[in-house]
């Protein structure tokens, strides 16, 4: 069986693009999706909502699209802590995670900007000496 293909955001964040500059271009028609994951739906339980916002919070590139596989993941998080998951969801449940980005193996193909390269721009503008001379004047 042939491996999922990776997410354009996954392969941006670790830098495969840059090191392969093709994929980029096989890739340029996919849609573009940015809305964040946002907040659980109600169909969640509180406990559900709870991990919900666990998951949200620390895997930063989930997005709308990611929402349904996010619930399964919620709901059998549940599951399993509560010892009540039948021995298939755990196979389901460790592959919902590996979607999301989410095991150590996975995990550790993502990297994520530094912090250097988080920054919004306004970092690059540095004050000029006839800037400090106008305000040292006022």
């Amino acid at each position: 069986m042939a491996r999922p293909r990776k997410p354009s955001v996954v392969l941006e964040m670790n830098g495969s693009f840059d090191h392969d500059p093709q994929r980029r271009t096989a890739r340029a028609n996919e849609p573009k999706i940015e809305t964040p994951v946002g907040n659980p739906p109600t169909c969640l339980t509180t406990k559900e909502r709870r991990v919900w916002r666990d998951i949200s919070s620390t895997v930063p590139w989930l997005t709308v699209a990611d929402r349904y596989v996010l619930i399964l993941a919620c709901k059998l998080s549940i599951k399993v802590m509560d010892g009540t998951a039948k021995p298939q969801e755990y196979s389901t449940y460790m592959t919902t995670l590996s979607r999301l980005g989410m095991t150590p193996a996975d995990k550790s193909r993502v990297s994520m900007p530094t912090s250097k390269q988080q920054a919004d721009g306004w970092d690059d503008f540095a004050v000029t000496p006839a800037h400090s001379d106008a305000r040292k004047a006022q």
